[in-house]
Protein backbone atom coordinates (compact mmCIF):
# COMPACT_ATOMS: atom_id res chain seq x y z
CA UNK A 1 0.00 0.00 0.00
CA UNK A 2 1.18 3.22 -1.08
CA UNK A 3 2.12 5.78 1.77
CA UNK A 4 -1.08 7.98 2.38
CA UNK A 5 -0.71 11.92 2.87
CA UNK A 6 -2.55 12.06 6.10
CA UNK A 7 -1.29 12.81 9.59
CA UNK A 8 -2.22 11.28 12.48
CA UNK A 9 -3.63 12.45 15.84
CA UNK A 10 -5.02 10.81 18.92
CA UNK A 11 -7.82 12.59 21.97
CA UNK A 12 -8.28 10.76 25.69
CA UNK A 13 -11.43 9.56 23.44
CA UNK A 14 -10.19 8.58 20.27
CA UNK A 15 -7.95 7.99 17.34
CA UNK A 16 -7.75 10.07 13.99
CA UNK A 17 -6.27 11.13 10.75
CA UNK A 18 -6.15 14.66 9.06
CA UNK A 19 -6.37 13.24 5.23
CA UNK A 20 -4.89 16.33 3.49
CA UNK A 21 -6.62 15.76 -0.15
CA UNK A 22 -9.62 15.62 2.05
CA UNK A 23 -9.34 18.41 4.10
CA UNK A 24 -10.80 16.30 6.73
CA UNK A 25 -10.05 14.79 10.00
CA UNK A 26 -11.88 11.18 10.29
CA UNK A 27 -11.90 8.54 13.14
CA UNK A 28 -10.53 5.67 13.66
CA UNK A 29 -9.97 2.53 15.43
CA UNK A 30 -7.26 2.13 17.20
CA UNK A 31 -5.73 -1.24 15.33
CA UNK A 32 -6.16 1.02 12.14
CA UNK A 33 -4.16 3.66 13.65
CA UNK A 34 -1.23 1.58 14.93
CA UNK A 35 -1.24 0.29 11.62
CA UNK A 36 -1.36 3.89 9.70
CA UNK A 37 1.85 4.54 12.19
CA UNK A 38 3.81 1.81 10.93
CA UNK A 39 2.80 2.40 7.29
CA UNK A 40 3.79 6.40 7.86
CA UNK A 41 7.46 5.22 9.70
CA UNK A 42 8.15 3.07 6.64
CA UNK A 43 7.81 0.27 8.92
CA UNK A 44 7.01 -3.67 7.31
CA UNK A 45 3.77 -4.12 8.39
CA UNK A 46 1.22 -6.79 7.43
CA UNK A 47 -2.26 -5.61 8.09
CA UNK A 48 -4.70 -8.61 9.88
CA UNK A 49 -7.96 -9.14 8.20
CA UNK A 50 -10.37 -6.81 10.10
CA UNK A 51 -7.51 -4.16 9.59
CA UNK A 52 -7.26 -4.61 5.71
CA UNK A 53 -11.29 -4.40 5.70
CA UNK A 54 -11.10 -1.48 7.47
CA UNK A 55 -8.57 0.29 5.26
CA UNK A 56 -9.95 -0.72 2.12
CA UNK A 57 -13.26 0.54 3.09
CA UNK A 58 -11.87 3.87 3.93
CA UNK A 59 -9.68 3.79 0.41
CA UNK A 60 -13.37 3.10 -1.43
CA UNK A 61 -14.68 6.13 0.15
CA UNK A 62 -11.99 8.27 -1.18
CA UNK A 63 -9.43 8.30 1.88
CA UNK A 64 -6.12 7.36 2.69
CA UNK A 65 -4.93 8.99 -0.91
CA UNK A 66 -1.29 9.31 -1.64
CA UNK A 67 -2.08 12.49 -3.97
CA UNK A 68 0.02 15.50 -3.73
CA UNK A 69 0.27 18.57 -5.35
CA UNK A 70 1.84 18.04 -8.73
CA UNK A 71 2.97 22.23 -9.51
CA UNK A 72 3.44 24.75 -6.90
CA UNK A 73 1.41 28.38 -8.37
CA UNK A 74 -0.54 29.98 -6.13
CA UNK A 75 -4.10 30.33 -7.41
CA UNK A 76 -4.65 33.79 -8.16
CA UNK A 77 -1.54 34.24 -9.73
CA UNK A 78 -2.55 34.15 -13.30
CA UNK A 79 -5.34 36.63 -11.66
CA UNK A 80 -3.13 38.75 -10.23
CA UNK A 81 -2.82 41.61 -12.63
CA UNK A 82 -6.12 42.17 -13.23
CA UNK A 83 -6.63 42.54 -9.30
CA UNK A 84 -3.96 45.25 -9.00
CA UNK A 85 -5.48 46.82 -11.97
CA UNK A 86 -9.60 46.79 -11.42
CA UNK A 87 -10.15 44.98 -7.46
CA UNK A 88 -8.36 46.73 -5.13
CA UNK A 89 -10.29 46.67 -1.88
CA UNK A 90 -8.11 49.01 0.82
CA UNK A 91 -5.52 51.39 0.85
CA UNK A 92 -3.28 52.46 3.95
CA UNK A 93 -1.89 55.87 4.30
CA UNK A 94 1.05 56.40 6.40
CA UNK A 95 -0.08 59.90 7.17
CA UNK A 96 3.20 60.93 8.83
CA UNK A 97 6.36 59.08 10.18
CA UNK A 98 6.18 60.81 13.53
CA UNK A 99 4.75 59.75 16.92
CA UNK A 100 4.08 61.43 20.27
CA UNK A 101 4.75 58.14 22.04
CA UNK A 102 8.08 56.00 22.45
CA UNK A 103 6.56 52.55 22.91
CA UNK A 104 8.96 50.39 23.81
CA UNK A 105 8.43 47.41 21.23
CA UNK A 106 7.70 49.55 18.34
CA UNK A 107 9.60 48.87 15.44
CA UNK A 108 9.93 52.12 14.53
CA UNK A 109 11.72 53.16 17.86
CA UNK A 110 15.04 50.43 17.65
CA UNK A 111 17.65 53.03 16.32
CA UNK A 112 20.27 50.04 16.64
CA UNK A 113 17.97 48.06 13.56
CA UNK A 114 18.48 48.18 10.21
CA UNK A 115 15.89 45.94 9.11
CA UNK A 116 12.85 48.66 9.42
CA UNK A 117 12.89 52.55 9.10
CA UNK A 118 13.44 54.50 11.91
CA UNK A 119 10.62 56.74 13.83
CA UNK A 120 11.36 60.74 11.22
CA UNK A 121 9.46 63.99 11.31
CA UNK A 122 8.37 62.99 7.42
CA UNK A 123 4.69 63.35 6.96
CA UNK A 124 2.44 62.54 3.30
CA UNK A 125 1.60 65.54 1.48
CA UNK A 126 -2.11 66.26 0.97
CA UNK A 127 -0.81 66.08 -3.35
CA UNK A 128 0.59 62.44 -2.59
CA UNK A 129 -2.59 61.72 -0.39
CA UNK A 130 -5.26 62.39 -2.94
CA UNK A 131 -3.06 61.07 -5.99
CA UNK A 132 -3.71 57.56 -3.49
CA UNK A 133 -6.71 58.28 -3.19
CA UNK A 134 -6.90 58.74 -7.23
CA UNK A 135 -5.42 55.41 -7.47
CA UNK A 136 -7.46 53.86 -5.53
CA UNK A 137 -10.48 54.98 -7.47
CA UNK A 138 -8.75 53.76 -10.80
CA UNK A 139 -7.68 50.32 -9.53
CA UNK A 140 -10.96 49.74 -7.44
CA UNK A 141 -13.53 49.36 -10.59
CA UNK A 142 -14.64 45.81 -9.98
CA UNK A 143 -15.21 46.39 -6.12
CA UNK A 144 -18.14 47.01 -3.93
CA UNK A 145 -16.63 48.24 -0.86
CA UNK A 146 -13.42 50.35 -0.56
CA UNK A 147 -12.08 51.26 2.64
CA UNK A 148 -9.11 54.23 3.10
CA UNK A 149 -7.24 53.67 6.18
CA UNK A 150 -4.88 56.47 8.33
CA UNK A 151 -1.70 54.85 9.90
CA UNK A 152 1.46 56.45 11.44
CA UNK A 153 3.39 57.21 13.47
CA UNK A 154 0.57 58.55 15.08
CA UNK A 155 -2.18 59.83 12.14
CA UNK A 156 -3.92 62.00 14.66
CA UNK A 157 -1.35 64.39 14.76
CA UNK A 158 -2.46 65.39 11.83
CA UNK A 159 -6.29 65.59 11.59
CA UNK A 160 -6.65 68.22 9.74
CA UNK A 161 -4.67 66.36 7.20
CA UNK A 162 -6.92 63.46 7.47
CA UNK A 163 -9.90 65.47 7.16
CA UNK A 164 -9.05 66.79 3.72
CA UNK A 165 -8.79 63.25 2.44
CA UNK A 166 -12.04 62.33 3.55
CA UNK A 167 -13.45 64.98 1.99
CA UNK A 168 -11.95 64.38 -1.26
CA UNK A 169 -12.64 61.06 -1.24
CA UNK A 170 -16.00 61.51 -0.55
CA UNK A 171 -16.13 63.74 -3.60
CA UNK A 172 -14.73 61.55 -5.80
CA UNK A 173 -16.10 57.98 -5.16
CA UNK A 174 -19.54 57.74 -5.94
CA UNK A 175 -21.21 54.36 -6.40
CA UNK A 176 -19.84 53.06 -3.69
CA UNK A 177 -19.48 51.78 -0.32
CA UNK A 178 -16.83 54.07 1.08
CA UNK A 179 -15.24 53.59 4.71
CA UNK A 180 -13.03 54.95 6.28
CA UNK A 181 -10.54 53.69 9.07
CA UNK A 182 -7.47 55.21 11.53
CA UNK A 183 -5.42 53.45 14.25
CA UNK A 184 -4.65 55.36 17.03
CA UNK A 185 -2.92 55.55 20.48
CA UNK A 186 -5.84 57.42 21.76
CA UNK A 187 -4.12 60.08 23.32
CA UNK A 188 -5.41 62.81 20.76
CA UNK A 189 -8.77 61.81 21.09
CA UNK A 190 -11.67 64.72 21.38
CA UNK A 191 -15.31 64.63 21.04
CA UNK A 192 -14.70 66.97 17.94
CA UNK A 193 -12.26 64.30 16.14
CA UNK A 194 -15.16 61.67 17.81
CA UNK A 195 -17.83 63.99 16.67
CA UNK A 196 -16.24 63.84 13.00
CA UNK A 197 -15.58 60.04 12.88
CA UNK A 198 -19.44 59.24 13.51
CA UNK A 199 -20.66 61.81 10.91
CA UNK A 200 -17.98 60.37 8.18
CA UNK A 201 -17.82 56.63 9.15
CA UNK A 202 -14.53 56.32 10.18
CA UNK A 203 -14.02 53.37 12.40
CA UNK A 204 -11.31 54.00 15.20
CA UNK A 205 -8.67 51.32 16.62
CA UNK A 206 -7.19 52.32 19.97
CA UNK A 207 -3.85 50.95 21.20
CA UNK A 208 -4.49 49.85 25.05
CA UNK A 209 -2.70 47.48 26.92
CA UNK A 210 -4.18 46.70 30.15
CA UNK A 211 -4.60 48.95 33.35
CA UNK A 212 -2.14 51.75 34.31
CA UNK A 213 0.70 49.55 35.63
CA UNK A 214 0.90 47.33 32.79
CA UNK A 215 0.17 49.61 29.89
CA UNK A 216 2.82 52.27 31.10
CA UNK A 217 5.36 49.92 31.09
CA UNK A 218 5.63 50.05 27.07
CA UNK A 219 3.39 53.26 26.10
CA UNK A 220 4.79 55.77 27.78
CA UNK A 221 5.39 59.81 26.22
CA UNK A 222 8.73 61.13 24.44
CA UNK A 223 9.45 62.06 28.26
CA UNK A 224 9.25 59.24 29.86
CA UNK A 225 5.60 59.49 31.45
CA UNK A 226 2.96 57.33 30.87
CA UNK A 227 -0.42 57.30 28.46
CA UNK A 228 -2.38 55.68 30.43
CA UNK A 229 -4.17 58.57 32.57
CA UNK A 230 -4.52 60.45 28.89
CA UNK A 231 -6.34 57.78 27.41
CA UNK A 232 -8.77 57.01 30.24
CA UNK A 233 -9.47 61.03 30.73
CA UNK A 234 -10.29 61.58 26.54
CA UNK A 235 -11.87 57.88 26.69
CA UNK A 236 -14.16 58.98 29.81
CA UNK A 237 -15.35 62.80 28.15
CA UNK A 238 -16.27 60.38 25.12
CA UNK A 239 -18.46 58.09 26.95
CA UNK A 240 -20.08 60.61 29.00
CA UNK A 241 -21.20 62.65 25.46
CA UNK A 242 -22.20 59.86 23.60
CA UNK A 243 -22.13 56.33 25.54
CA UNK A 244 -23.20 53.18 23.92
CA UNK A 245 -23.09 54.91 20.48
CA UNK A 246 -18.92 54.10 21.20
CA UNK A 247 -19.23 50.88 20.43
CA UNK A 248 -20.46 51.14 16.95
CA UNK A 249 -17.34 53.42 16.07
CA UNK A 250 -14.65 52.33 18.78
CA UNK A 251 -12.40 49.39 18.92
CA UNK A 252 -9.88 48.20 21.36
CA UNK A 253 -6.43 46.22 20.10
CA UNK A 254 -4.49 44.89 23.15
CA UNK A 255 -0.54 43.54 22.66
CA UNK A 256 -0.29 41.53 25.01
CA UNK A 257 3.51 41.59 26.51
CA UNK A 258 3.61 37.47 27.90
CA UNK A 259 5.77 38.76 30.67
CA UNK A 260 3.00 40.59 32.56
CA UNK A 261 0.07 38.59 34.32
CA UNK A 262 -3.02 37.96 31.66
CA UNK A 263 -5.33 38.10 34.49
CA UNK A 264 -4.16 41.80 35.79
CA UNK A 265 -3.98 42.53 31.76
CA UNK A 266 -7.82 41.70 31.48
CA UNK A 267 -8.94 44.15 34.66
CA UNK A 268 -9.24 46.74 32.55
CA UNK A 269 -12.30 45.42 30.72
CA UNK A 270 -14.21 45.75 34.13
CA UNK A 271 -13.94 49.79 33.72
CA UNK A 272 -17.10 51.48 32.56
CA UNK A 273 -15.35 53.03 30.26
CA UNK A 274 -14.02 49.85 28.21
CA UNK A 275 -17.21 47.51 29.04
CA UNK A 276 -18.70 46.48 25.83
CA UNK A 277 -16.23 48.22 23.40
CA UNK A 278 -14.71 45.53 20.56
CA UNK A 279 -11.75 44.08 21.58
CA UNK A 280 -8.92 41.99 19.42
CA UNK A 281 -5.17 41.52 20.80
CA UNK A 282 -2.20 40.00 19.53
CA UNK A 283 0.72 39.02 21.68
CA UNK A 284 4.29 41.47 21.11
CA UNK A 285 5.81 40.42 18.15
CA UNK A 286 10.56 41.56 18.06
CA UNK A 287 10.60 40.72 14.65
CA UNK A 288 11.88 43.74 13.86
CA UNK A 289 14.61 43.77 16.65
CA UNK A 290 17.10 41.83 18.47
CA UNK A 291 15.14 41.22 21.37
CA UNK A 292 13.30 37.97 22.01
CA UNK A 293 10.03 37.75 23.34
CA UNK A 294 9.73 36.46 26.68
CA UNK A 295 6.38 34.08 27.62
CA UNK A 296 5.88 33.69 31.86
CA UNK A 297 4.94 30.32 33.02
CA UNK A 298 1.71 31.63 34.59
CA UNK A 299 0.69 33.74 31.49
CA UNK A 300 1.52 30.47 29.43
CA UNK A 301 -0.97 28.92 32.32
CA UNK A 302 -3.61 31.20 32.15
CA UNK A 303 -3.67 32.06 28.43
CA UNK A 304 -4.31 28.22 27.91
CA UNK A 305 -6.98 27.96 30.65
CA UNK A 306 -8.90 30.81 29.16
CA UNK A 307 -8.82 29.08 25.84
CA UNK A 308 -10.43 26.24 27.35
CA UNK A 309 -13.08 28.36 28.84
CA UNK A 310 -13.44 29.90 25.61
CA UNK A 311 -14.17 26.91 24.19
CA UNK A 312 -16.99 25.41 26.75
CA UNK A 313 -18.79 28.96 25.81
CA UNK A 314 -18.10 28.94 22.14
CA UNK A 315 -20.35 25.24 22.69
CA UNK A 316 -23.17 26.43 24.83
CA UNK A 317 -21.42 23.66 27.25
CA UNK A 318 -21.69 26.10 30.61
CA UNK A 319 -24.22 29.10 31.32
CA UNK A 320 -23.31 32.31 31.75
CA UNK A 321 -19.32 32.31 31.33
CA UNK A 322 -16.92 34.56 32.01
CA UNK A 323 -14.74 34.63 28.68
CA UNK A 324 -11.34 37.23 28.59
CA UNK A 325 -12.29 39.71 25.92
CA UNK A 326 -8.62 39.44 25.28
CA UNK A 327 -9.31 35.82 24.21
CA UNK A 328 -12.17 36.34 22.09
CA UNK A 329 -9.79 37.15 19.08
CA UNK A 330 -8.40 33.59 19.76
CA UNK A 331 -11.45 31.91 19.85
CA UNK A 332 -13.20 33.51 16.80
CA UNK A 333 -10.15 32.25 14.91
CA UNK A 334 -10.86 28.88 16.36
CA UNK A 335 -14.38 28.88 15.00
CA UNK A 336 -12.91 30.23 11.82
CA UNK A 337 -10.88 27.52 11.44
CA UNK A 338 -13.71 25.03 11.91
CA UNK A 339 -15.72 26.97 9.04
CA UNK A 340 -12.70 26.60 6.57
CA UNK A 341 -12.47 23.06 7.27
CA UNK A 342 -14.93 22.23 4.22
CA UNK A 343 -14.41 18.80 2.74
CA UNK A 344 -12.88 18.39 -0.51
CA UNK A 345 -12.82 16.42 -3.21
CA UNK A 346 -8.99 16.17 -3.46
CA UNK A 347 -5.58 18.52 -3.78
CA UNK A 348 -5.62 20.51 -7.16
CA UNK A 349 -2.78 19.25 -9.66
CA UNK A 350 -1.61 22.83 -9.31
CA UNK A 351 -1.47 24.68 -5.95
CA UNK A 352 0.20 26.46 -3.09
CA UNK A 353 0.02 26.59 0.16
CA UNK A 354 -2.03 28.48 2.79
CA UNK A 355 -0.42 31.76 3.87
CA UNK A 356 0.19 34.66 1.62
CA UNK A 357 -2.33 37.14 1.09
CA UNK A 358 -2.90 38.84 -3.10
CA UNK A 359 -0.01 41.68 -1.92
CA UNK A 360 -1.42 45.00 -2.92
CA UNK A 361 -5.17 43.66 -2.92
CA UNK A 362 -6.31 43.56 0.31
CA UNK A 363 -4.73 46.43 2.10
CA UNK A 364 -2.29 47.90 -0.18
CA UNK A 365 0.26 50.60 1.71
CA UNK A 366 1.04 53.68 0.93
CA UNK A 367 3.73 55.31 2.93
CA UNK A 368 4.90 58.81 2.87
CA UNK A 369 6.48 59.08 -0.54
CA UNK A 370 4.24 57.44 -1.89
CA UNK A 371 6.22 54.12 -2.41
CA UNK A 372 4.03 50.74 -1.65
CA UNK A 373 3.70 47.64 0.32
CA UNK A 374 1.39 44.73 0.61
CA UNK A 375 0.41 46.19 3.73
CA UNK A 376 1.86 48.02 7.36
CA UNK A 377 3.52 45.37 9.04
CA UNK A 378 6.42 44.63 6.19
CA UNK A 379 9.47 46.22 6.78
CA UNK A 380 9.69 49.54 4.64
CA UNK A 381 13.83 49.73 4.27
CA UNK A 382 13.26 46.12 2.41
CA UNK A 383 13.14 45.97 -1.57
CA UNK A 384 11.90 42.31 -1.87
CA UNK A 385 8.65 44.42 0.09
CA UNK A 386 8.74 47.51 -2.38
CA UNK A 387 5.69 46.77 -4.95
CA UNK A 388 5.38 49.77 -6.56
CA UNK A 389 4.68 53.94 -6.17
CA UNK A 390 2.13 56.18 -7.27
CA UNK A 391 4.23 57.67 -9.85
CA UNK A 392 4.49 54.20 -12.19
CA UNK A 393 2.36 51.69 -10.43
CA UNK A 394 2.85 48.01 -9.30
CA UNK A 395 5.83 45.76 -9.87
CA UNK A 396 3.49 43.01 -10.82
CA UNK A 397 6.22 40.53 -11.27
CA UNK A 398 7.79 41.60 -7.14
CA UNK A 399 3.89 41.11 -5.88
CA UNK A 400 4.11 37.32 -7.43
CA UNK A 401 7.33 36.70 -5.87
CA UNK A 402 5.46 37.35 -2.42
CA UNK A 403 2.19 36.02 -3.41
CA UNK A 404 4.35 32.69 -4.85
CA UNK A 405 6.55 31.80 -1.65
CA UNK A 406 5.58 28.43 -2.04
CA UNK A 407 8.16 27.92 -4.91
CA UNK A 408 10.99 29.07 -2.53
CA UNK A 409 10.64 25.29 -1.60
CA UNK A 410 8.55 23.14 -3.90
CA UNK A 411 10.16 19.68 -2.85
CA UNK A 412 9.45 20.15 1.01
CA UNK A 413 5.82 21.84 0.26
CA UNK A 414 4.46 19.32 -2.03
CA UNK A 415 4.70 16.35 0.85
CA UNK A 416 3.99 18.56 4.03
CA UNK A 417 0.64 17.94 5.45
CA UNK A 418 0.76 21.21 6.61
CA UNK A 419 0.10 22.46 3.27
CA UNK A 420 -3.69 23.48 3.01
CA UNK A 421 -2.72 25.38 6.69
CA UNK A 422 0.41 27.24 6.03
CA UNK A 423 0.27 30.62 7.25
CA UNK A 424 3.94 31.66 6.55
CA UNK A 425 4.03 35.26 5.34
CA UNK A 426 7.01 36.48 2.89
CA UNK A 427 7.50 39.90 5.32
CA UNK A 428 9.71 37.04 7.28
CA UNK A 429 11.30 35.78 4.42
CA UNK A 430 14.29 38.14 3.60
CA UNK A 431 17.82 37.59 3.75
CA UNK A 432 20.41 39.62 1.90
CA UNK A 433 18.25 41.64 0.43
CA UNK A 434 16.28 38.00 -1.43
CA UNK A 435 13.41 36.30 -0.17
CA UNK A 436 15.14 32.73 1.35
CA UNK A 437 14.16 29.78 1.13
CA UNK A 438 16.44 28.67 4.05
CA UNK A 439 14.37 31.47 6.10
CA UNK A 440 11.40 29.77 5.53
CA UNK A 441 12.46 26.71 6.04
CA UNK A 442 13.65 27.68 9.56
CA UNK A 443 10.16 28.24 10.08
CA UNK A 444 8.23 25.18 9.03
CA UNK A 445 8.22 23.16 12.31
CA UNK A 446 6.90 25.88 14.63
CA UNK A 447 3.78 26.03 11.53
CA UNK A 448 3.26 22.58 11.79
CA UNK A 449 3.06 22.20 15.66
CA UNK A 450 0.60 25.30 15.26
CA UNK A 451 -1.90 23.80 12.67
CA UNK A 452 -1.73 20.31 15.09
CA UNK A 453 -2.88 22.06 17.94
CA UNK A 454 -5.73 23.96 15.94
CA UNK A 455 -6.52 20.33 14.59
CA UNK A 456 -6.69 19.20 17.99
CA UNK A 457 -9.02 22.17 19.36
CA UNK A 458 -11.45 21.04 16.26
CA UNK A 459 -11.42 17.49 17.37
CA UNK A 460 -12.40 18.80 20.98
CA UNK A 461 -15.25 20.75 19.40
CA UNK A 462 -16.14 17.22 17.55
CA UNK A 463 -15.93 15.67 20.76
CA UNK A 464 -17.79 18.13 22.62
CA UNK A 465 -20.65 17.93 20.22
CA UNK A 466 -20.37 14.04 19.45
CA UNK A 467 -19.23 12.34 22.62
CA UNK A 468 -20.39 14.52 25.79
CA UNK A 469 -23.39 16.07 23.71
CA UNK A 470 -23.06 19.39 24.58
Amino acid sequence: MEKPFIHLLSSINGFYFYDVNRNEIVNVDKDVYDFLIKLLNDEEVIPNKEVKNKVSELKENNYLSSNTIKEIKHPESDKLEYHLDRHIDQITLQVTQNCNLRCSYCAYSKFDNLSQRNRSNKDMSIETAKKAVDFLLQHSSDSDKVVISFYGGEPLLKFNFIKEVISYAQENFIGKELSFALTTNATLLTEEIMEYSINNNLDIMISLDGPEEIHDLNRRFADGTGSFMKIVENLQKLKNKYGDELKNILRINTVMDPKNDLDKMNTIFENEIFKGLPVSSVIVENFFSNEQTVYSNKFLEKYFYQIFIGILDLIGAVKDLNTYPLIASVINAIYTFEENMTVAKGLPEVGAPGGPCVPGKRRLFVAVDGEFFPCEKVSEVSKVMNIGNLDNGFEVKKADDLLNIGRLTPVECKKCWAFRKCNICARKLEKEGKLSGDEKLSMCGDVRASVEEDLKKFILLKECRTIYKI
